[in-house]
């Protein structure tokens, strides 16, 4: 979230004290010149109506409380505000249908509460599209949010990013709550949208062509229910390399994703770190790194998994499909990892230049289920359990689990787990051996593990053929 050095926007005190608004009929103000616009403006009352024709418009836009502006489209309408000076909406007010144009913060809304916004598009040459702050029952619906930054402009970015220089974020809420619907945001450095202590629910849209992280919540609750995050941009510079993901959610966020989409965006493909996230029907397609990476968990709620995923596609991961480092009490139902792309490198316990691993469980408290999940194609290790975390108590529970790695690739791997496997779907018999790990081709190893295991392939339970 951005914290300086830069000038934080304000608005004026937006009253409706240019005219006296008692004892008198709503009024529709008709206007076609930017004189007649700022006037309108400054002289409207709650219930008044402002309506801009179509055409451009070089003003300065300030809405105040109950009133309502509206253009004849975001195609035909347009405002564009003076550099550094941003739109400004009051409680109450309506923005609709029309374009707003502008460098520094396009529109803020600044401690208000129920203001609507539809069939608009904002359009930030630098800085930041929307940034809303101690706002309460804010409604977009239909908002097209664009700063413009392609691939060939973003190989030139190096941090920090300054952001009254470049198009800094699409939507920035802080401490508020808003209501999305139908939102695009496309071509930003640093964020698509970003929540700090907020509480954000969001249906239908998608972001597209962010550099660093698509979706940013902080703190914050966030509902995503139909968004897609897509086509990220690729980053030269080392240190925004290493942040990029197409979902981070951070600092004690509590997440819930629905039908949600990543793809091709060039880091992790959903990041979750000291927080919680439940995901029915995520999908994620070929991300740059690892497809899922969760990191210092927090424990469930209730007996409510942290991290409880259903109804999951991970497609085409670069390096690990999932990774759970110091977590705790994670569910995973109804999954398919498939097409895992290797990256090279060396340096782990493995000792193997590639990488290509499933799942990976490090660290670990609390409990791991895995239930009905495919994990395909690995050509390290399909399934790996590194390490319950220094208390001893990670443990982790298989039902209806399948592990199909590649030609050369291993199963299952487990160190210093209590595992119960009697759900492993298994292609071939099982390997225990003192060993740190087994030779390639086999399923499954186990180093000081407690395992309960099913039967081998073709052999009942009481080992007859």
């Amino acid at each position: 979230m951005p914290d300086g050095p830069f000038e934080l926007p304000t608005c004026p005190e937006l009253a409706n004290a240019a005219r006296d608004c008692s004892d008198r009929a709503p009024t529709v103000f008709e206007v076609d010149d930017a004189a007649t616009l700022e006037q309108s403006a400054a002289m409207a009352c709650p219930g008044d109506e402002i309506r801009v024709a179509a055409g451009t418009y070089g003003a300065r836009l300030r809405v105040a409380p109950g009133v309502r502006v509206t253009g004849e489209g975001a195609a035909s309408t347009r405002i564009i505000g003076p550099d550094g000076d941003p739109a400004c909406a009051a409680s109450e007010s309506t923005i609709q249908g029309l374009t707003l144009e502008g460098s520094g913060t396009v529109l803020l809304l600044d401690g208000v509460t129920n203001v609507s916004i539809s069939a608009t598009d904002l359009a930030a040459r630098a800085g930041i599209g929307l940034w809303t702050r101690d706002s309460a029952g804010l409604v977009l619906e239909d908002i097209h949010i664009t700063g413009g930054l392609d691939a060939s402009a973003a190989q030139s970015l190096r941090a920090p990013l300054d952001m009254e220089r470049v198009p800094f974020a699409g939507l920035l809420s802080q401490r508020g709550a808003a209501s999305l619907r139908a939102v695009e945001i496309t071509g930003f450095a640093a964020y698509g949208a970003a929540f700090a202590a907020s509480n954000v629910t969001w249906a239908g849209g998608g972001i597209a062509q962010i550099l660093v992280a698509g979706v940013l919540s902080e703190g914050s609750r966030t509902a995503l229910s139909d968004v897609t995050i897509s086509g990220g941009l690729s980053a030269t510079d080392a240190t925004l390399a290493l942040m990029q993901a197409g979902l981070a959610v951070i600092g004690g966020s509590t997440a819930t994703l629905s039908d949600v989409t990543v793809a091709e965006v060039p880091g992790v493909g959903v990041l979750s770190d000291t927080s919680m996230l439940g995901a029915t029907g995520l999908t994620v397609s070929r991300s740059g790194r690892a497809g899922l990476w969760f990191q210092r968990g927090v424990a469930g709620v209730e007996g409510a998994p942290a991290l409880g995923l259903e109804s999951v596609t991970v497609e085409e991961p670069t390096g690990i499909a999932v990774r759970c480092l110091e977590c705790l009490d994670l569910s995973i139902t109804d999954a398919t990892i498939s097409a895992i792309r290797p990256v090279v490198g060396v340096g782990d316990d493995l000792q193997r230049e590639v990488t290509s691993d499933g799942l990976q469980f490090v660290d670990f408290g609390g409990f791991v289920s895995l239930t009905r999940v495919t994990v395909g194609s690995a050509e390290r290790v399909s399934l790996l359990l590194d390490r319950a975390n220094a208390a001893g108590t990670g443990s982790a529970t298989f039902a209806e689990v399948s592990l199909e790695p590649a030609a050369n690739g291993l199963g299952l791997v487990s160190q210093s787990v209590s595992v119960d496997a009697t759900g492993l779907q298994r292609t071939a018999e099982v390997t225990a051996r003192d060993d740190a790990f087994a030779e390639s081709g086999a399923v499954l190893q186990v180093d000081r593990s407690v395992f309960s295991l099913p039967p081998p392939p073709n052999v009942d339970a009481e080992g007859s053929p």
